[in-house]
């Protein structure tokens, strides 16, 4: 801001440095400032709600994973113990 625009403002009292500052934004309407305190409550809860989500999802794709890993684990077995695939006994015995 120009010193001289500053200075015109200030020639004018406490009015003046009023409508500087506001200006400025050190001043700022209670309005617009209770709205961005609800907006940022609303962006918080947001935020948590979308962290709790996420974690649940960790939280399923390690379980799938674990249940993948135990079912390669069972085939693992059944393969290495000779024990033929389910299905394939009755249609060999057909």
């Amino acid at each position: 801001m120009d010193s001289a625009l500053a200075s015109g403002f200030l020639t004018y009292g406490p009015l003046g440095l009023f409508c500087l500052l506001l200006l400025l934004g050190w001043i700022v309407p209670k309005p617009f400032m209770t709205k961005l305190e609800s907006e940022n409550e609303f962006l918080k809860r947001a935020l948590e709600t979308e962290r709790t989500l996420r974690a649940e999802a960790a939280r399923a794709a390690l379980t799938t994973n674990q249940l993948l890993d135990a079912l390669t684990a069972v085939a693992a077995q059944r393969q290495a113990s000779g024990i033929p695939r389910e299905g394939t006994a009755a249609r060999e015995g057909a």
